[in-house]
C-alpha cells in the first residue's frame, strides 16, 4: 500500500503498510538495496504481527521491499510484488565537541572534533576569524567517516578570536552545526612584582600574607606562589596554584617555622601560557623576639 511503488521520500524513517489478506496472520518483510534481494538484506523481519512495519534507514539510496504472509497452519504465501522506494533525506546535524565554545587555547595548530551528521556523504569544516565565516582560514571537505581534523603547521592560526562550524552534506542538501568560538593566545602574561613581605623583612607571625601586583592579560590570569628555604627552590615548603586574587594568607596548617625563606610568583593566563617567575625575594620569620 505505502510507500507506493516508485515513491521518493525525504525521511529516513518510513512506515511500510500492506493490505491484510486474512486475520490472524504473521508477516515476513524484506527490505534490500538490490531488486534481486541478495543476502545480507538491508533489513528483514519474520515476525511482524500487524500489517505495518517501521524502519529507519541509515543512508539515502534506492531500496526494494516485499512482504509474505503466514497463516495459523504455518503456510507461507508467495511474495508480494517488489516495490521500489528512493530515500533522499537531508543529513543529520553535526555536533561540535572541541575546541569547546569560549575555549582559550595556546596551541595554534588545534585539533577539531565533532560527531558526524547521520546520512552525510561529506563534511565541510570551516574556521574563520570572522563571526560570519565568510572568508575562512580553513575550508576542508572531508569524508563522512572522518570526525577530527588538525591544523597543519604551515597553516597555524595567529593569535585572535575564531569561529568554527561543520556542515553535513549529501545530495539532498546541507545541515550545519551550531557555531562555536574560541580564542588563540600564545603570548604569556607579564611578571608580577612582589610587594609583601618586602625583601629582607623580618615578620613576627607564622602565617604572613603574601601580596604581589596584579598582572593584566586578555585571557585572564591565575597565579602560582612558591615559598622555599633555599633560593634555588629545591626545598619548597609552600606551593599554591590557581590563585585568583593577587595575595595569599597561609592557613594554620601551612604555618612557617622560624627561619629564612625565599618566595616567588608567576602568572598563568586562561590559555595556559605560563609567564616567568618574579625575581626572588627573601624574608625571615621570627616570632621569638
Amino acid at each position: 500500500v505505502s510507500p507506493e511503488n516508485g515513491d521518493r521520500e525525504n525521511d529516513l524513517t518510513q512506515i511500510f503498510t500492506w493490505a491484510q489478506p486474512e486475520p490472524d496472520v504473521t508477516y515476513w518483510i524484506q527490505i534490500d538495496n538490490e531488486a534481486g534481494f541478495s543476502q545480507p538484506y538491508a533489513n528483514e523481519n519474520l515476525a511482524v504481527t500487524d500489517n505495518s512495519y517501521t524502519h529507519t534507514f541509515s543512508r539515502n539510496g534506492t531500496y526494494y521491499w516485499r512482504v509474505s504472509a503466514r497463516d495459523a497452519a504455518h503456510n507461507w504465501s508467495t511474495w508480494s510484488e517488489n516495490y521500489e522506494l528512493t530515500i533522499i533525506a537531508l543529513p543529520g546535524q553535526p555536533t561540535l565537541i572541541s575546541p569547546t565554545d569560549g575555549m582559550k587555547d595556546n596551541d595554534n595548530t588545534p585539533t577539531f572534533m565533532w560527531t558526524p551528521g547521520s546520512n552525510a556523504d561529506n563534511h565541510r569544516l570551516l574556521v574563520d576569524n570572522d563571526n560570519d565565516l565568510s572568508s575562512p582560514e580553513e575550508n576542508v571537505l572531508l569524508e563522512p567517516s572522518i570526525s577530527t581534523y588538525t591544523i597543519a603547521t604551515e597553516n597555524s592560526l595567529p593569535d585572535g578570536s575564531y569561529s568554527w562550524k561543520v556542515i553535513a552534506i549529501n545530495e539532498a542538501g546541507e545541515n550545519e552545526s551550531t557555531v562555536w568560538k574560541f580564542t588563540m593566545d600564545t603570548v604569556p602574561p607579564g611578571v608580577p612584582a612582589l610587594l609583601a613581605p618586602e625583601n629582607g623583612d623580618t615578620v613576627r607571625e607564622n602565617t604572613p600574607t603574601f601580596d604581589w601586583s596584579d598582572v593584566s592579560d586578555p585571557s585572564g590570569v591565575n597565579y602560582t606562589l612558591e615559598v622555599a628555604v633555599d633560593n634555588a627552590f629545591a626545598s619548597i615548603v609552600l606551593s599554591k596554584t590557581g590563585l585568583t586574587p593577587s595575595s595569599y594568607p597561609p592557613t594554620a596548617t601551612e604555618s612557617l617555622q622560624n627561619a629564612t625563606y625565599y618566595w616567588r610568583v608567576r602568572a598563568i593566563d586562561g590559555a595556559k601560557n605560563a609567564g616567568d617567575f618574579s625575581p626572588v625575594q627573601w624574608f625571615v620569620v621570627n616570632t621569638l623576639a
